[in-house]
């Protein structure tokens, strides 16, 4: 590859720090008409495919508007979507390079290289601010060219298998979440549920000691809220001992049942309603 004359002169030191002079001009690389057309990318054949129909639909865009709404909608595509594009491309690119590699073991080619050659500078006192020029398709800028465009997709093939991922560890955070949420309300029903229950429990023992501390048993303390658990099994233990030698205290037993039947029924019924 062609490399600019060396000579680092205060007007070179100048140029670099202030960049190109104005009023000088680059002198442009020399393209060869006569080589292969690159092929278009996979997102530029999605935007010519489109643009069309967009600017139909919607003719008072300017192009810029076009292109900002192509490119939105070539980012919410699909990876499956966009394969679609990208596989033609790469189809047209391994193409692109089989015409190459023809192309420079033509005339043409040998031709577009000797001219290239000759409009080099040969002086090396001329001035380095004028560019040499760099012919393309020579062999140094095909293998770099090709290096990049194998490394660029490669790098597109990386992104649309991390899109997949993505996608797929979205749809499992979205699960995740609405397991959440159910078990939230799962928990919040037992909780309403068991302080209900608790409150139902604390209302039974209050009628209890209620009924019982109204009419005292022979032998039996006074029941409270603390020992009223006790107490019942305490009651239970005196009738399987005593039932057939006082029959008083069971029948007053009996009584006090029958009558928190009577109440825990009337509460249910109100509770109910």
């Amino acid at each position: 590859m062609l490399k600019s004359p060396v000579n680092d002169t205060s007007d070179d030191a100048a140029m670099k720090r202030r960049g190109w002079p104005k009023g000088k001009k680059r002198k442009k690389s020399s393209k060869d008409d006569n080589a292969p057309k690159k092929p278009l990318s996979g997102y530029v054949r999605f935007m010519n495919k489109r643009r069309d129909e967009i600017l139909r639909h919607n003719p008072t865009l300017t192009f810029a508007e076009i292109t900002k709404l192509l490119g939105e909608e070539w980012s919410s595509l699909s990876p499956s979507e966009k394969r679609i594009y990208l596989d033609i491309a790469e189809k047209e690119k391994q193409k692109y390079w089989r015409e190459v590699e023809e192309y420079q073991r033509s005339d043409a080619y040998k031709v577009f290289i000797k001219k290239g050659k000759e409009d080099v500078p040969s002086s090396s006192n001329e001035k380095s601010n004028i560019s040499s020029a760099v012919p393309i398709f020579t062999t140094e800028f095909l293998e770099h060219n090709k290096s990049k465009e194998t490394e660029l997709h490669q790098l597109n093939k990386t992104n649309t298998e991390l899109e997949q991922q993505n996608a797929i560890l979205a749809t499992h955070v979205n699960s995740l979440r609405g397991a959440i949420v159910k078990l939230d309300a799962e928990n919040k029903s037992l909780s309403d549920k068991n302080q209900s229950l608790q409150e139902n429990l604390s209302n039974l023992r209050e009628l209890l000691v209620a009924e019982f501390s109204s009419t005292p048993l022979h032998s039996l303390d006074a029941p409270d809220m603390d020992n009223i658990d006790d107490y019942l099994g305490d009651v239970c233990d005196f009738l399987q001992q005593s039932l057939y030698n006082d029959n008083e205290t069971a029948s007053s037993i009996h009584h006090i049942m029958t009558n928190i039947d009577a109440k825990l029924e009337t509460l249910y019924k109100v509770a109910s309603k």
